[in-house]
């Protein structure tokens, strides 16, 4: 049992890393855009996402997990994962941006404190779950 509970705390972790830097090219990504080719907030952050989930789902998929399983089935449903949390981000940015009028950045890390959690367990019981079990 503790065991399983150390593999779970070290896939977390690792989760949590390729999660950090994941958010700082999403921040990079959406900052570039906003500013310098004066794209929209929600657009921009919505560019930065897409970028992100591909970029993470490599490193999850090797690092992380380790997972071997066939890569269409795994990436199309860590992209059915990531566009739900794509879906809240937007959610999240437009409410922020465009009701609360605040600063996109601040936006931004609200919504990156929801979506990680969500879709660390989603892709833990479905996307890179060992075969057999949940």
């Amino acid at each position: 049992m503790r065991l399983l509970a150390a593999g779970m705390h070290s896939k977390l972790l690792k989760y949590g890393i390729v999660g950090m830097f994941g958010a700082f090219l999403h921040f990079i990504a959406l900052i570039l855009l906003v500013e310098a080719a004066g794209a929209a907030p929600v657009p921009a952050s919505i560019a930065g996402f897409i970028l992100t989930v591909i970029v993470q789902y490599g490193l999850n998929r090797k690092w992380t997990f380790r997972s071997n399983a066939r890569r269409l089935t795994e990436f199309l449903r860590y992209a059915a994962v990531s566009v739900s949390g794509l879906a809240l981000n937007a959610l999240v940015m437009y409410i922020c941006t465009d009701w609360l009028t605040m600063h996109y950045v601040v936006g931004q890390t609200l919504a990156m404190t929801v979506i990680p959690l969500s879709n660390y367990w989603l892709n833990r019981v479905w996307t890179f779950r060992l075969r057999g079990t949940a």
